[in-house]
């Protein structure tokens, strides 16, 4: 039996501009005109940051965006930090911010396969926490006083740690999680790929009701993916295009879902693994050929 619903996708825009301008000064021979400045979009460092490093940033700072990388999640649940925080982090910060003067806006962002989430303790003792501010990926900015500011990357779930993720510190409206690059552990699939988890309390959910795992894939268009999900309960598979047109499947194989698809798009993909009707619960796997 076949159901369909709606996911909303949010569709991040870049833009980026500069300006430059000079005058001349008098003399007694004609100055040639400058040369015109050659206009770059701003580019991550060369060298990602280590995690749990700390960095030392001022207003202005070069290159923007800063880049860590690392993996996220951990055994400490992010709402003992702060009510509003969610998901599980790591006992340690994932980096430190050290700010030499205030900035009036700075934004974190996380990119990742997994749904990560982020918790930012400011300075002040303040917290900014988030979770899918863009699709499954974390956001948080505001102003930030001089001072140690701690950045921890969790999961939704306690068992996506461990997950790849790529973190960014910027002033720039132009960076996006998209525009910081796919997060080392995703790409093209592997034959035989396999996650596993447990759907139940505690979990994302869909719009109407049913617990949910989201995973994010970097594909091709033309290559050929079978997912295949098997557990303990009637599961469902949604595999959203990087439009945002997806395929659904239920019951291909008795109660487990699959999809086999050749991809007509480039880009993030990502696959859902939920339940036919709200309230189910109970463990998955899920393999990816």
């Amino acid at each position: 039996m076949m159901r369909r619903w709606t996911l909303l996708c949010l569709a991040a825009s870049i833009a980026s501009g500069c300006c430059f301008g000079g005058s001349g000064l008098p003399g007694s021979a004609p100055t040639p005109p400058p040369t015109p400045a050659v206009a770059t979009a701003p580019t991550a460092v060369a060298a990602p940051v280590a995690p749990g490093a700390t960095i030392s940033l001022a207003p202005g700072f070069m290159p923007d965006p800063q880049v860590s990388a690392g993996a996220a999640g951990g055994p400490v649940s992010a709402n003992t930090m702060s009510p509003e925080c969610r998901g599980h982090i790591p006992a340690q910060p994932s980096l430190v911010i050290n700010a030499t003067a205030a900035f009036a806006n700075l934004r974190i962002l996380a990119s990742s396969s997994a749904d990560t989430t982020l918790v930012v303790q400011r300075a002040d003792g303040t917290f900014l926490c988030n979770d899918d501010s863009e699709g499954l990926n974390p956001v948080v900015q505001g102003a930030f006083g001089p001072g140690q500011h701690r950045v921890w990357v969790g999961t939704w779930s306690p068992t996506g740690a461990g997950a790849s993720y790529t973190l960014g510190v910027t002033e720039l409206a132009s960076v996006t999680t998209a525009s910081l690059g796919a997060a080392a552990g995703g790409g093209a699939p592997v034959a035989g790929e396999v996650r596993s988890g447990t759907l139940g309390p505690g979990d994302a959910q869909l719009q109407s009701g049913e617990y949910r795992d989201s995973y994010e894939f970097a594909w091709t268009a033309g290559q050929r993916v079978q997912i295949d999900c098997t557990g303990d309960f009637d599961n469902y598979l949604i595999l959203r295009r990087p439009s945002g047109s997806q395929v659904d499947n239920d019951d291909t194989n008795g109660t487990n879902a699959q999809i086999i698809e050749t991809l007509t798009e480039t880009g993030t993909y990502t696959v859902v693994v939920t339940t036919y009707a709200p309230g189910q619960t109970g463990s998955y796997t899920m393999t990816i050929r």
